[in-house]
């Protein structure tokens, strides 16, 4: 790729194809969000490579859709990067570079469904940059991290109503609606986080056939994470160990498909974490430790 690189001069097609290149070595290095080698060091440099060709395809191609949601995406993956490399103020930038990007596009084209699919992306991802994800960086702009939800959730709906028979559309809201409850329950609206995260967790049980894909077992993992915070604060701590013990089935189970993978044992070890914490609000400390030590060691 480097020596393709180098070598290219204009030629957009290539550019293209190199670009697309560079964001799936960068996923497969670092991409925070999926299974990854944990190199977040190489995933930057490989993201940043790929958005200094998008930037330039774009400038060239001012009018193609496709170009301009291919800088949306590497302007996305960039900023996600950045963000789990510790510069925050720099994510936040290239991530509102991406939505004011695409949504005149989605003005101009409201049924276009590459356009729907890249801003309901980059508006997920802004709102975490801007409010928190757990544990994520973030600006601590919770009122503006909330709008930036609600627009995640209603682009979502839009490409449902475009096609009510996709499941992955179906499940782009199922995700919408938890990271919406997670702003909700950042800003102290609880329970109106609590009925977006059990009515996504009802959803995905009722599906004809069960839950399958790892996307799909990586969203109905952290399904039952949230409802467990939601069960804890409502002082339903055998609810809260019932899923904590659920999540930790599904992580295992994602952990078990891909060794590799540096993401999935990370979330087996936040279900020993929060393992740890129910049982220790029942009492129940030996328990509690020896889920705590694990927790520590796989994160060690």
């Amino acid at each position: 790729l480097e020596r393709l690189a180098r070598d290219v001069s204009d030629e957009v097609t290539l550019e293209r194809d190199l670009a697309a290149a560079y964001q799936r070595v960068g996923d497969v290095q670092g991409n925070p969000f999926e299974a990854n080698l944990g190199d977040t060091r190489g995933a930057l440099r490989s993201y940043q490579t790929a958005l200094e060709l998008r930037e330039r395809i774009h400038a060239q191609n001012r009018d193609n859709i496709s170009d301009g949601v291919g800088l949306a995406q590497a302007l996305r993956l960039h900023a996600d990067a950045l963000s789990m490399s510790g510069n925050i103020h720099t994510a936040v930038q290239d991530a509102r570079r991406a939505v004011a990007l695409l949504e005149p596009m989605a003005r101009a084209h409201p049924r276009d469904p590459l356009i729907l699919e890249e801003l309901y992306r980059d508006y997920q991802d802004l709102a975490g940059m801007l409010g928190g994800n757990f544990n994520s960086a973030n600006l601590g702009e919770w009122a503006e991290a909330v709008a930036a939800n609600r627009n995640e959730l209603a682009t979502a709906r839009q490409l449902s109503a475009l096609d009510p028979t996709n499941q992955r559309y179906q499940s782009l809201e199922l995700v919408a609606q938890i990271t919406l409850g997670d702003e909700l329950r950042l800003v102290g609206q609880v329970r109106e986080a609590a009925a977006y995260y059990r009515n996504a967790l009802g959803r995905f049980l009722s599906r004809p056939g069960g839950v399958t894909g790892r996307k799909d077992l990586e969203r109905l993992h952290a399904t039952y994470m949230r409802v467990q915070f939601v069960q804890l604060w409502d002082h339903d701590i055998r609810g809260a160990l019932a899923s904590n013990r659920a999540a930790l089935a599904q992580s295992n189970r994602l952990s078990a498909e891909d060794p590799e993978d540096a993401h999935a044992p990370m979330l087996v070890a936040s279900d020993y974490a929060n393992l740890a914490d129910s049982l220790s609000q029942l009492g129940r400390f030996p328990e509690a430790r020896a889920d705590a030590a694990k927790a520590v060691a796989m994160l060690e």
